[in-house]
């Protein structure tokens, strides 16, 4: 992943940039990033939705036209501002972030989404605390 483009467009990371090693799939980090929340924020984990927006794409014209947007972030909390979370691998180097999805991710924080890229499960959880004190407009 290159981390030069999250900066260029002002989204944070979340996560050790720095790890380099073994890791979980996308899809077991995000299994625990659920699970997690689940146990440490129930209420957002009640509304917490992932969008499945990866592989191919037969009618493509109908799906977009469905709703289905090129680049969406994996997760979506649709809370007051929403949080939207691109999950990559902890280490990520074995993972890459595609110009729609930093492009969306932008278009979203420009609108007033809290938008961010996670590293694992723990970067997500890092994002979500983060949002909770500084971001979020309800008190705790």
């Amino acid at each position: 992943m290159n981390l030069t483009t999250t900066q260029k467009h002002n989204i944070p990371v979340f996560g050790d940039t720095k790890y380099r090693g073994k890791c979980p799939s996308e899809m077991a980090e995000q299994v625990s990033f659920l699970a997690l929340l689940r146990i440490e924020f129930p209420e957002l984990a009640e509304i917490a939705v992932h969008i499945e927006n990866e592989g191919k794409r037969s009618n493509g014209l109908r799906k977009q036209q469905q709703g289905m947007q090129k680049g969406a972030s994996d997760i979506v909390i649709p809370c007051s501002p929403p949080i939207l979370i691109e999950l990559k691998k902890a280490d990520h180097t074995q993972s890459s972030v595609k110009p729609e999805q930093i492009a969306y991710l932008a278009r979203s924080m420009r609108l007033g989404a809290f938008g961010c890229v996670a590293l694992g499960a723990a970067g997500a959880m890092e994002a979500v605390r983060h949002y909770v004190a500084t971001v979020s407009p309800r008190p705790r």
